[in-house]
């Protein structure tokens, strides 16, 4: 659409009249094409996953005896529990190297293997970060039956599968009293995530 505005302009000695021509155009944007692209990436992505998933397939597995590589974090302790961080992180390392499959890839390996070139080192195929806190928590006694308030140690990981990519959440607490049985069930927990969940779908090495 085509707009004129004209405006009266008077010089001294040359009085004109300056006619402006303005184009007007109608704005706003085609969702159509927009909404076309997303689905359009939404469909390749979905096509990608599925290519993965049948390329996870075809590589051969573990066998059920083979080892799987695990990197142990160094736990994240709070305040009340910095203190016993070397005993919490020596019961946690205890209970995963006393199972014959998961073999530890620690910071001493890494270093030993700088030191060797020659020596290769493993991959880990999982990682297991830790945290473990000092709380007030509603519990029961056993002794008594009845309700109250104790101070319970908590125990968490994030499990993580390097390939295929997955992740597990393990929680245990208990009286912290108790913390070394506590920390023997949740080291439990961890390795059953591993060795049932994980390995079986671990590449061969």
């Amino acid at each position: 659409m085509l707009l004129k505005s004209c405006r009266s302009i008077t010089n001294v000695s040359f009085p004109f009249v300056v006619c402006l021509a303005l184009t007007a155009c109608a704005g706003g944007y085609d969702t159509s094409k927009v909404n076309g692209a997303a689905q359009e990436i939404a469909e390749q992505s979905r096509e990608k996953k599925a290519l993965q998933i049948e390329a996870l397939r075809a590589v051969p597995k573990r066998q059920s005896q083979d080892p799987i590589y695990v990197s142990l974090v160094p736990p994240i302790l709070d305040s009340k529990t910095q203190q016993a961080k070397g005993a919490v992180a020596q019961q946690i390392r205890k209970e995963l190297t006393s199972d014959p499959i998961i073999k530890l890839v620690d910071d001493n390996q890494e270093v030993a293997g700088l030191m060797n070139l020659s020596v290769a080192m493993p991959i880990p195929d999982v990682e297991v970060s830790s945290k473990v806190s000092i709380k007030e928590v509603l519990g029961v006694n056993r002794k008594t039956g009845k309700r109250g308030n104790m101070v319970a140690i908590v125990f968490e990981a994030i499990i993580t599968s390097q390939f295929p990519p997955a992740s597990y959440t393990v929680t245990e607490s208990g009286h912290v009293l108790h913390n070394v049985e506590v920390s023997k069930r949740f080291a439990r927990q961890v390795k059953q995530v591993i060795v049932e969940k994980i390995g079986p779908d671990i590449p061969a090495h």
